[in-house]
């Protein structure tokens, strides 16, 4: 039999790229009814497979899957109104009533995305139309292979000041190039472009050149990207940060006049790169986070910038936590230190410690002292730092406070676990800039994995709220979350691999994936494998 999910299955496509691909606030509130709903079932009913079971046949001959609901919990499909009469029929509620305002949402969204379509195609065509590389013509291969590519923008390997008048030229050719990247080969192509750009970039860095620019533009736009970090999807502020960061190296690369306004623009550079570096940390791709972080790196120690030094340190010490080299984790933590203004202090106490604790009892007494500095380094007024780490307020201690005394067998890890899961919502609930997805997730996870570690340990309960945690739209599922799932995950199917609810929680691990998952790979690096559906 065919489900329903099939017959629908374009409803819910969001690839990365803009606003209107991000789930509305009517599917959202919509999932989380529906979610309501699932979860007040029977033992047995609650879960997807069981829900859809209890569904049963929707229409003559057609199921609603498993896969489906979960992507309508998450805002990420539209169900049919088919779908919703039987679950108002099954279970007496009356969710129908919500469904012309999904359905207005949908259309708009469709509509956006195609007019957004058409203006790309515009710019595209007015861009090629207009001006084409000598001796050439754009295609995928200029995308992709990086070996033919000597300057930004040129296949010929022309530099971009010889080959066009102005700044502006370099700069629209610059573009244009993203934009090619991006329809050969989408969100990968465009990481790989931006890391090989990355590379060349810091090969020609020494040079002293720079034109003429509008340096507060930048900054604000700098100001934007660090504030919406917590709120849009990584590949979204990736593309932001990259579209920043290629009209930088433009006009660095174009002019040989000097300037002082030449070491402002460095910086820029370095901030919107560790920016690009970040997100693609999230998104779980290491060759782009590796070529930029080595931008940032350069002018950060070229202009003995410790605000962006000591950034790169917790972001460094927070990859090799994640990947489980923790050693290298405390190290990075600690050197991080000697270039620490008050607010990222408090951050690399947070890191060392929750690294500290993972290395075991015996580090036991360390991690309170690392954790007690943090705590002592929290700032009073929190303030979003372009470019730079984001803010450590107590939400966050109290979330490193936990991995740390679980690693370490404090018995307070439940208690952290908890204290953060309410902080970051009562966050959400006042619409604070601060209210992190990731952390709230990641501290919910901390609850279950504190559940599977009670004596006695209540496994059921933990995949229980495992599950409702990774509950994400696919555009904001990150590679953090999904390491931390995977660690529970191994807990739990060592000691309980026949439970309904763990089994669940493997299927649920298994699907979740960030919106990209890799680069195309490289013969000596083998790429991961494609996201999987719920």
């Amino acid at each position: 039999m065919r489900d329903d999910a099939e017959r629908d299955q374009g409803n819910g496509e969001h690839p990365a790229g803009g606003a209107e691909d991000v789930p509305g606030p009517v599917a959202l509130a919509f999932g989380q009814q529906l979610k309501q709903v699932r979860l007040a079932r029977p033992r047995g009913e609650e879960t997807y497979r069981g829900f859809a079971k209890f569904l049963g046949e929707v229409q003559p001959g057609r199921r609603v899957s498993p896969g489906h609901l979960c992507e309508v919990e998450k805002g990420g499909q539209k169900p049919s109104r088919a779908v919703v009469e039987r679950i108002d029929q099954q279970c007496g509620t009356k969710l129908i009533e919500s469904f012309p305002a999904l359905e207005a949402e949908h259309e708009a969204k469709l509509a956006a995305k195609q007019q957004r379509r058409q203006q790309l195609a515009e710019l595209e065509g007015r861009s090629s139309g207009g001006r084409r590389r000598r001796g050439s013509s754009a295609t995928s291969e200029d995308a992709t292979d990086t070996s033919k590519q000597t300057s930004e923008g040129y296949a010929d390997g022309t530099p971009a000041r010889e080959a066009s008048p102005d700044g502006a030229a370099a700069i629209e050719e610059a573009e244009t190039k993203r934009r090619e990247a991006i329809k050969a080969g989408g969100a990968a192509g465009l990481l790989l472009l931006s890391s090989s750009r990355a590379r060349r970039f810091l090969q020609w860095a020494e040079k002293s050149s720079i034109g003429p620019l509008t340096i507060d533009g930048y900054r604000q736009r700098l100001v934007g990207l660090s504030e919406d970090s917590f709120v849009l999807p990584s590949i979204t502020l990736f593309d932001r940060a990259d579209a920043e960061f290629a009209s930088i190296a433009a006009r660095l690369e174009w002019e040989d006049q000097q300037s002082k306004q030449r070491r402002e623009l460095e910086i820029l550079a370095a901030q919107f790169s560790f920016c690009q570096a970040n997100f693609a940390h999230r998104i779980g791709n290491t060759q782009a986070m590796h070529d930029c972080l080595q931008v940032a790196r350069h002018y950060g120690e070229q202009h003995d910038h410790h605000e962006l030094l000591s950034t790169i340190k917790i972001l460094e010490s927070g990859i090799a936590y994640y990947v489980g080299r923790i050693e290298d984790s405390v190290r990075l933590a600690r050197e991080g230190q000697q270039y620490a203004t008050p607010q990222p202090a408090a951050r690399l106490a947070g890191n060392e410690a929750r690294a500290l604790g993972s290395m075991g009892p015996g580090h036991l007494k360390e991690m309170r002292q690392a954790l007690e500095r943090a705590e002592n380094a929290v700032q009073a007024r929190l303030l979003f730092v372009p470019g730079a780490a984001s803010p450590f307020g107590p939400e966050t201690l109290a979330l490193y406070a936990s991995m740390a005394c679980r690693g370490a067998g404090d018995e307070r890890a439940e208690i952290f676990a908890r204290e953060t899961v309410r902080q970051y919502e009562a966050l959400r609930s006042l619409g604070d800039e601060r209210a992190y997805y990731e952390d709230l997730i990641l501290g919910k996870l901390e609850v279950a994995s504190c559940l599977a570690g009670r004596r006695p340990p209540e496994p059921t309960e933990a995949a229980r709220v495992a599950i409702a945690a990774l509950a994400t739209p696919r555009a904001l599922q990150t590679e953090p979350v999904r390491r931390r799932a995977k660690q529970l995950l191994a807990v739990l199917l060592a000691s309980w691999p026949t439970l309904p609810l763990v089994k669940e929680f493997a299927e649920v691990v298994r699907a979740y994936r960030p919106p990209l998952a890799a680069l195309p790979a490289r013969p000596s690096r083998p790429g991961l494998a494609p996201p999987d559906r719920c």
